[in-house]
């Protein structure tokens, strides 16, 4: 594994970060920690999500159906 890829993994992100990347309002990313989708991890009062546990969740999602 590459530096880089390292460097990635250990990667966190922000609930505002992730709003913005996933296109989602900050309610629907509490219901997804509450419901256990989204796993959080918590530096003190610092609510962040990691590169990894964020590509699981993106994984686990269900995909848009196309258009017939």
């Amino acid at each position: 594994m590459s530096g880089a890829e390292n460097v990635e993994e250990l990667r966190y992100y922000t609930l505002e970060e992730l709003q913005k990347r996933l296109g989602l309002c900050r309610t629907m990313l509490y219901n997804f920690i509450s419901s256990g989708d989204l796993i959080v991890t918590k530096f003190g009062r610092a609510t962040r999500v990691s590169a990894a546990d964020l590509q699981k969740f993106i994984d686990t999602r269900p995909r848009g159906r196309a258009a017939a």
